[in-house]
C-alpha cells in the first residue's frame, strides 16, 4: 500500500475482459489487490508514475475504469523484479463553493486545493434559480466548469436554499452539500442551542481553527457583524451578534429627514468641519469603537487567545485601525467550505453522513 491526499483519483485496474468492477469511493488512500486487479489512488493533479504493485500473473494489457466511462487499454510496463508498474495521467478536480448570505452572494471554485477564483453577486430574493444560473455559469466559465466534482453551500437565507439547489443541478450538473445537521464539520457545538447557529459561523469556525487552532476569535463583517470564539478543542463556545456596520448607518438616514446618506469610510480627522464627515467619522469610529469594545472584553474571558483573524466584505476597513485584530482572511469562509467538503467525501461517496 501507498499513501495519497483525500480527495484522489481512485482507479481500478484489471485484466482485459474481467466483468467485476469495484465501487470506486472519493477520498482516503489504498492500493488493494483484488480479485479482478488492483485499486490504485492517485494524488489529485499529480501523476502517479512507476507505481509498483505485487506481483501477479502475467497479462498483455490493463485496463481502467471510473464510475462514467472507460479509457483506452494500457500497457504493462516492467522494470527489476517483474513488478508491474502502470502510469496514470493527472487528473484535476474542480469544486464549487457557495456563500449565501443576506447582503451578498460569495461564489468560488477550487481547483484541487487552490481557491482560483471567487465572485461576489448581490443577494436578492426576487431572482429566479436561472437567473443566478445564467449569472454564475458567465462568472465561472467553462475551464472552470469542467472536471467539477461537487458544490458546497452554506446558507443564512432559507428562502433561497431551494433555487440555490436548482441553480447548481442545472447549471453546473451536480448535487449540492448543504451546511447543516448531520454534515460533519469537524466542530463541536457547546452552546444552549446549537440548531440556532448560522452554517457561516461554524464554516467560519472550522476555517480558522484548522489554520490557526484555538482559541481563536472570528469576526465576520456582514449584514450582522459576528464575534465567534472556538477553542483549542475544536469546539464553537459562543460570540456575540451585533448589528452591522451598514444597517446600522442606513438606520440613521432613514430616521433623520435632513441628514444625507454617505459613503462608509474612514474620514481623515476624527473631528469634522462639515456634516459628511461628522456623519462618517461617528459611523466609523462609534463602529470601532463597539468592535474593539466587544475584541476587549472577549479577551479577558477568554485567556491564552492565540488570534483574532476579521472576515467579510467590509472586514479591511478596520484592519489598519483594531487594536485587536490581527490579521483581515476576506476568504476565511469559502476555506472552511474546502475543509468541510473535505471533511464529507468518504461519506457522501458511500451515502453516509456523519455528525462530530
Amino acid at each position: 500500500p501507498f499513501s495519497a491526499p483525500k480527495g484522489s483519483q481512485k482507479v481500478l485496474w484489471r485484466p482485459s475482459g474481467a466483468r467485476n468492477l469495484f465501487a470506486i469511493l472519493p477520498g482516503g488512500c489504498a492500493a488493494s489487490r483484488l480479485a479482478t486487479g488492483y485499486l490504485l489512488v492517485v494524488p489529485p493533479g499529480q501523476v502517479a508514475r512507476n507505481i509498483c504493485l505485487p506481483p501477479r500473473p502475467p497479462t498483455s494489457s490493463l485496463d481502467a475504469r471510473d464510475d462514467s466511462s472507460r479509457v483506452p487499454d494500457a500497457p504493462l510496463h516492467n522494470r527489476a523484479g517483474d513488478a508491474p508498474c502502470v502510469t496514470i495521467p493527472p487528473v484535476s478536480s474542480n469544486l464549487l463553493v457557495v456563500d449565501l448570505g443576506n447582503t451578498n452572494i460569495v461564489l468560488g471554485i477550487y481547483r484541487d486545493d487552490e481557491l482560483v477564483n471567487s465572485w461576489r453577486l448581490a443577494t436578492a430574493r426576487e431572482r429566479t434559480a436561472d437567473e443566478y444560473g445564467i449569472l454564475a455559469r458567465q462568472l465561472v466559465g467553462d475551464s472552470l466548469h469542467a472536471n467539477l466534482e461537487g458544490a458546497i453551500v452554506a446558507s443564512v437565507v432559507p428562502p433561497l436554499n431551494g433555487a440555490m439547489t436548482f441553480m447548481v443541478r442545472k447549471y453546473f450538473g451536480v448535487e449540492p452539500m448543504f451546511v447543516e445537521p448531520g454534515v460533519k464539520t469537524g466542530i463541536a457545538i457547546h452552546v444552549d442551542n446549537p440548531l440556532e447557529v448560522g452554517a457561516d459561523r461554524i464554516v467560519n469556525c472550522a476555517a480558522a481553527h484548522h489554520q490557526f487552532g484555538g482559541p481563536t476569535v472570528i469576526v465576520d463583517f456582514g449584514t450582522a457583524t459576528t464575534f465567534d470564539v472556538v477553542d483549542e478543542n475544536a469546539a464553537f463556545i459562543g460570540g456575540v451578534i451585533a448589528p452591522g456596520l451598514n444597517i446600522s448607518a442606513e438606520a440613521l438616514f432613514a430616521r433623520a429627514a435632513r441628514l444625507p446618506r454617505v459613503d462608509v469610510r474612514r474620514p481623515d480627522n476624527v473631528i469634522g468641519t462639515n456634516t459628511v464627515v461628522n456623519m462618517q467619522s461617528g459611523i466609523y469610529f462609534g463602529y470601532l469603537g463597539l468592535v474593539d469594545g466587544i475584541l476587549s472584553r472577549i479577551k479577558r474571558e477568554v485567556p491564552n487567545l492565540k488570534r483574532v483573524v476579521a472576515t467579510g466584505g467590509l472586514a479591511s476597513l478596520f484592519e489598519e485601525e483594531s487594536e485587536h485584530i490581527d490579521e483581515v482572511d476576506t476568504e476565511l469562509t469559502l476555506k472552511g467550505l474546502k475543509i468541510i467538503y473535505d471533511r464529507n467525501r468518504v461519506s457522501r461517496a458511500t451515502g453516509r453522513r456523519t455528525r462530530k
